[in-house]
């Protein structure tokens, strides 16, 4: 592979069309974050989200305003990010700094394919509340992760804290 792989509409929808039966495969069994035996993620369902690749600083604005939009932000902070899906308009938004060669940043889209499947699946209108969500989409990004060689054990433990620390219900919707 080579060295650097930019985020492209084109070279993200490879990504994706890559990690697809990935998430298929872990997803079905699934209920956030809970092994359930019952399919969750219907492919089914499958239709490319739109990509919108932007700067660092535009992603973090973006999401700060849809934390304030969605009133999902409790306790007013905002944790830095390299991507977010926005469920209203089935639009992934990654930072033009990921490096689609690397495992790690594949992961990351693949983060976000789970909430678009999450969304396209209707999970989203029948959670509680929506943070329920992240904790299925960490815990399919770590086993990604470690199935794919990943090594760097603190990056993998800071996915397994936010897991743990986006995936409960802080804020009931």
């Amino acid at each position: 592979m080579m060295d650097y792989v930019p985020p492209t509409t084109d070279n993200v929808q490879m990504v994706i069309e890559e990690v697809l039966p990935f998430v298929q495969s872990h997803g079905g069994t699934w209920r956030y974050g809970k092994h359930s035996g019952n399919p969750k993620l219907d492919s089914n369902r499958f239709f490319m989200p739109e990509i919108v690749v932007v700067s660092r600083d535009y992603l973090q604005r973006l999401f700060a305003s849809m934390l304030i939009t969605e009133n999902n932000n409790p306790d007013g902070t905002i944790p830095a990010i390299a991507a977010m899906y926005d469920h209203r308009t089935h639009t992934m938004y990654l930072h033009n700094e990921l490096n689609l060669a690397n495992v790690r940043d594949r992961s990351t889209i693949l983060h976000e394919l789970v909430h678009h499947m999450q969304y396209i699946n209707g999970l989203y209108q029948i959670t509680d509340c929506s943070q329920k969500l992240e904790h299925l989409a960490y815990g399919i990004q770590i086993e990604y992760l470690l199935e794919n060689g990943y090594s760097d054990e603190n990056y993998v433990r800071g996915l397994k804290w936010n897991k743990v620390l986006y995936g409960n219900c802080r804020h009931m919707r």
